[in-house]
């Protein structure tokens, strides 16, 4: 089943879809200013990413059916969650070390991400583009 959703939630949800698209972008260029470039998008995106957490709190179509915004909060939570432990594990000034190892856990926060979005897609009625 789909709601719709306001267009705060979407314009969140698009913003930080966009953010995500250009962290992906910013890991695997290999110039200098890449590590500046990921440090400003991983700020905005865990910024998004809690706007989002405080609109799913406040969308009247979820909070008609919780158990749509719980499972978004989970969704939500678990993706937030693979990000952290990736970027705790890959600080910027890491990502030099091993580009192996840290594209392997970057494609882990992937299936997180997929997950999330795979959701929205379904119930919401927002696909990323």
């Amino acid at each position: 089943m789909q709601i719709e959703i306001t267009p705060a939630l979407h314009d969140a949800l698009q913003a930080c879809s966009d953010t995500e698209r250009s962290l992906i972008a910013i890991g695997r260029r290999t110039d200098p200013e890449r590590k500046f470039d990921l440090v400003q998008h991983r700020r905005k995106f865990a910024e998004q990413m809690g706007h989002i957490g405080q609109l799913i709190d406040e969308e009247a179509a979820l909070q008609r059916r919780p158990e749509m915004a719980m499972e978004m909060t989970s969704r939500l939570s678990a993706f937030r969650f693979a990000i952290g432990q990736h970027q705790a594990s890959w600080p910027a000034v890491r990502i030099d070390e091993d580009a192996q190892a840290y594209a392997e856990s970057a494609r882990g926060t992937y299936v997180k991400s997929d997950l999330f979005w795979t959701w929205c897609n379904a119930h919401l009625n927002f696909a990323r583009s």
